[in-house]
Parts: structure tokens; C-alpha cells; sequence
């Protein structure tokens, strides 16, 4: 009897010890599952410090982009303006350019005038006659006329 208490403790020793491999294989599960977890987490973390890294540039960026297109803006109003103000300089050039035409073309003609007065002046001087010469009184009313 002895040998069959043994026995049946062997068998509950044995029993014993195969549950306890298979507890202690699922701890080992349990903890590949866990370090994989882990490893995971880790590089979640890096991941999200990537993340927040990367939305930072761009949030960066962004202001960059919107001080540049405030300043592009800027400059086109002020682009605009120049524009305006050559188009009306250039309004005003045509509008000199026109009269200075103008005058040039008064000067000319009032040249030719005093021109031909001048020649005129000159044939009338080359047959005056001062001997001969008579003025004409612009008081007297009867058209008299005085040496």
C-alpha cells in the first residue's frame, strides 16, 4: 500500500508539476505578449514625439506662410498704387507732350509772322524816302497831315 500511496502521490506530484509547466508557459506568453507590448509602446512614444515635432514645423511654417502672403499682399496694394500713379503721370507726360506740341506750333506761326513782318519792315525801310514822308496827325479830324 505504501508503494500505491506513493504512486498516487507521484501521479499528484507529477500532475502538480505539469500544471505548473503550463502555467509557467503561459507566464511565458503572457510576458513575449507584454514585451511586444512594451515595444510597441516605446515606439508609439517616439512616434507621437515625431508628431508633435512634425505639427510644430508646420504650425512654423504656417506662420511663415501667412506673414509671406500678408507681405505679398502688402506689396501688390503697393504695386497697385505705383500703377495708379504712372498711369496718371503718364496721363499728364501725354497731356504736356499735347500743349508743348501746341506751343511749338503757336511759336512757329507767330515766327513765320514776325518773320514776314520783319521783311515786310525791311521793303518798306528800303524805299522810304524820309524827304517825302508824311504823318498822318491822329488828333486833327480832317485827315490833315504834318511833316
Amino acid at each position: 500500500m505504501e508503494e500505491k500511496i506513493r504512486q498516487v502521490e507521484k501521479n499528484k506530484v507529477a500532475s502538480e508539476v505539469t500544471i505548473l509547466r503550463t502555467k509557467v508557459e503561459h507566464l511565458n506568453d503572457e510576458n513575449r505578449h507584454l514585451k511586444k507590448e512594451v515595444k510597441s509602446s516605446k515606439q508609439n512614444e517616439e512616434l507621437s514625439g515625431k508628431l508633435r515635432e512634425k505639427e510644430q514645423e508646420l504650425e512654423s511654417v504656417i506662420k511663415v506662410r501667412d506673414f509671406v502672403s500678408d507681405k505679398n499682399q502688402e506689396n501688390i496694394k503697393a504695386l497697385e498704387e505705383k500703377n495708379q500713379e504712372n498711369e496718371t503721370l503718364v496721363v499728364e507726360l501725354e497731356m504736356t507732350k499735347e500743349t508743348l506740341s501746341r506751343l511749338e506750333l503757336e511759336m512757329d506761326s507767330m515766327k513765320r509772322e514776325m518773320d514776314t513782318d520783319y521783311k515786310v519792315f525791311l521793303d518798306k525801310k528800303e524805299s522810304f524816302d524820309p524827304g517825302s514822308a508824311r504823318i498822318r496827325c491822329v488828333f486833327c479830324p480832317d485827315n490833315s497831315e504834318e511833316i
